[in-house]
């Protein structure tokens, strides 16, 4: 590389070559970054006293979700990327090949899923699990709301905030205003609404619009001044980048991320050897801004759904640069387009991305009278290695593990999960009824690719759209559906050995040099020497145990040979050791308010919420991706735990049930994949369907105490 320098390729410089239909048939192409507009949705949520539809619910979708037209056209997105990148992108899905990012909105989530799913069919290719289903579940990363990559204008971000509000005191800002101070006042008249904030307008212009799109008749207030509106639309998004320091809060964290990302990729970072694709599923505004701030046209209209701004890192006589193209609608040709004067961004000043810019139970419940809410909590399903530190000794350290890569879901493991939720559709169908809306269930994962992964699948299982309303694709009985990614610092699903919790660490010290903790772990000592002795591996026992059970388990799973050494340990002794270092872990009542106290704490306090009718009327149960260590510690929180390792796709059920006007608590654990029944687990002192009031006295000393929290902010769920 003889110069890490990234300019602007402008339409002039390439008339000379020959158009071609598919970007990839140009071998310059390096890295391709993709922002795109969610697909067709209903209207947001807004209340105004004359609103005509203020009591539509818009089955059978609710507000603000894609239609079925809107999942479509996403996926039709998906399948347009793949057609112009199918040389330059691998058939088969591989995880370090693209990097998702979207909004945390349902809506933008769903096209993301739905883009990926056209992108990466894995009919054909050795990620193919299901004859009967061309869908591959691609985990993807949920932006938190007060990130600065994919900024809404509506969020509180303050940097936003504190430069609008300095621009609409300007001159220029009020003469753009108050060319709408009539229509202003006719918006308020029939709304209530106040139309201080320039946001309002594209609140109300958006509203008008999505819910002619749904075939209902405009208010009939609103047509005269219908025009107005839309140019108002305009000049608002206008005045969105009207400043360095607006430019800045909106866009400039996406410019900078691609423009590093784009160096990191020429420097042939560790993360970047294989990265090819970067997607952003995000709205109107944010495509708008890109387009506008890299180029130098004004908007001339609204963005349409799936909109996609497109740029393209290329090679060419050992000059780096940047194509830029705009893809209003998916049917059309991207259109080249020519960057114009761009301001820098902080840091990004310091690569050059732009020339001039940057130098820078069994069966199914079909009575459900008594049932009020269902908790779920499981175990991923079958994976490789979670990474490829291992130990010194490993016969295997150089595998790759292709097509999947490390840390993610087998083929073997995609069945699995997705037969969970279609064991819990069959036998919850009756109280869940058959269409999927967001409201209808909340979901959440721990941040890892094996159990988003889990998550989509199982909710796959538990709501295929086929022979419904929401069924989009006659050849694909799959729909987008929305889940939660914990943060790394969230204590609800993880180990207590993956946070920073003191008092934790504190108390566990404690436990192993009890008398009880040294009986407990005293077979332990002689397995870590001999485990050590031949792995070379210098580690604490527990890292040492829990690294290689789990290296040889995954190993033998997808049928490597094991290292000789192995046979006189493995599977039963280093399981036994295994088992008694995580029952080590919740030791006692304290360990476990720290372990499994978490979760338990928030089932409770939801399960009163739902009961007290302060949870939203619609929700109707809970689901938990986690780990092995989750189960274990749920169940031993519960004293329910009989000595074991929860298998991959292990399910543990908590219903609450109202039975003769006593709130009631049933646990139930489908402990087998293979197995369609579920057994009950009775709590010790109470029975199968056990009061709300007595389970929380039994095991009250269980739950999460939130005076640790208040003694050692670490120990904070957060």
């Amino acid at each position: 590389m003889k110069m890490d320098v990234i300019i602007v390729f402008f339409p002039l410089l390439f008339l000379s070559i020959p158009c071609k239909s598919n970007a990839q048939s140009e071998d310059s192409l390096k890295l391709v970054h993709v922002l795109f507009r969610h697909g067709d949705r209903t209207p947001l949520r807004i209340k105004y006293a004359t609103d005509p539809y203020r009591r539509e619910k818009y089955f059978p979708y609710g507000y603000s979700q894609l239609t079925n037209t809107g999942k479509q056209r996403s996926y039709n997105l998906g399948k347009s990327l793949r057609n112009r990148y199918d040389e330059f992108l691998s058939k088969t899905y591989w995880m370090s090949e693209v990097s998702a990012y979207t909004t945390d909105t349902g809506r933008s989530k769903a096209t993301l899923s739905l883009v990926l799913a056209g992108l990466y069919p894995p009919r054909g290719t050795p990620l193919e699990w299901d004859l009967q289903l061309n869908w591959n579940p691609i985990n993807y990363e949920v932006l938190p709301k007060t990130q600065s990559l994919l900024v809404l204008p509506n969020e509180k971000c303050e940097n936003f905030f504190n430069a609008l509000t300095s621009y609409m005191n300007t001159s220029e800002a009020k003469k753009i205003m108050t060319k709408y101070d009539d229509i202003k006042e006719i918006m308020e008249n029939n709304t209530g609404l106040s139309y201080n904030d320039p946001f309002m307008y594209l609140i109300l212009y958006d509203y008008i619009i999505v819910q002619e799109e749904q075939g209902l008749d405009r208010p009939k207030w609103i047509t005269p001044i219908l025009p107005r509106l839309e140019q108002a639309f305009v000049d608002v998004m206008e005045i969105f980048r009207s400043t360095k320091s607006l430019q800045r809060s909106m866009i400039g964290g996406l410019i900078q991320k691609i423009a590093e990302d784009s160096m990191l990729k020429l420097k042939n970072g560790p993360k970047y050897k294989n990265r090819k694709l970067f997607m952003y599923s995000a709205h109107d505004t944010n495509v708008a801004l890109l387009l506008n701030t890299i180029g130098s046209s004004t908007l001339v209209e609204r963005p349409p759904y799936t909109a996609a701004v497109i740029m393209e890192l290329h090679t060419i006589n050992d000059v780096h640069g940047i194509k830029a193209f705009y893809q209003p609608y998916v049917t059309d040709k991207p259109r080249a387009v020519s960057i114009g004067h761009l301001n820098m961004f902080g840091k990004t000043a310091l690569y050059v991305f732009m020339l001039t810019f940057f130098v820078t139970v069994k069966g199914e419940i079909n009575d459900v009278t008594t049932l009020k809410y269902v908790h779920l909590l499981f175990r991923h399903g079958h994976r490789t290695p979670l990474n490829n530190k291992t130990y010194p000794t490993d016969p295997h350290k150089d595998e790759t593990f292709y097509p999947y890569g490390f840390g993610t879901l087998t083929n073997e493991g995609k069945r699995a999960s997705y037969e969970l939720g279609e064991w819990l559709q069959k036998r919850y169908k009756h109280y869940l009824g058959y269409l999927y809306y967001p409201e209808l269930v909340e979901a959440f994962t721990t941040p890892t690719v094996r159990t988003q992964m889990t998550m989509a699948l199982v909710l796959a299982g538990l709501f295929p759209p086929k022979g419904t309303v929401l069924e989009w694709n006659k050849n694909l009985n799959w729909q987008p559906t929305v889940y939660t990614e914990l943060s790394r610092n969230d204590k609800l699903l993880y180990s207590p050995f993956n946070n920073n919790c003191t008092t934790y660490h504190e108390l566990y010290k404690d436990f192993l040099r009890s008398e009880e903790g040294m009986k407990l772990l005293k077979s332990t000592f002689g397995s870590h020497n001999y485990i050590k002795k031949n792995t070379k591996w210098d580690k604490d026992p527990l890292s040492v145990i829990f690294g290689t059970m789990d290296k040889l388990v995954i190993q033998k799973e997808l049928k490597l040979p094991l290292p000789e050494w192995a046979n006189g340990i493995f599977p039963d002794g280093l399981t036994s050791d295994f088992l008694d270092f995580l029952q080590s872990t919740s030791g006692n009542s304290k360990l476990k308010q720290m372990t499994g106290g978490y979760l338990l704490q928030k089932i409770l306090k939801d399960t009163n919420l739902k009961l007290t009718d302060q949870l939203p009327k619609k929700q109707k149960m809970s689901l938990y991706a986690g780990h092995d260590v989750s189960i274990f510690s749920f169940l031993s929180i519960m004293e329910v735990y009989k000595r074991h390792r929860p298998q991959y796709t292990a399910c543990v059920i908590v219903e609450v049930h109202t039975i003769k006007n006593i709130d009631r608590i049933r646990i139930l654990y489908k402990e087998e994949s293979s197995s369609n029944e579920a057994k009950v687990l009775i709590v010790p002192g109470c029975e199968e369907f056990c009061p709300l009031t007595k389970f929380t006295e039994i095991l009250k000393d269980n739950i999460f105490d939130d005076e640790i929290c208040s003694k050692d902010k670490q120990c904070c769920r957060l």
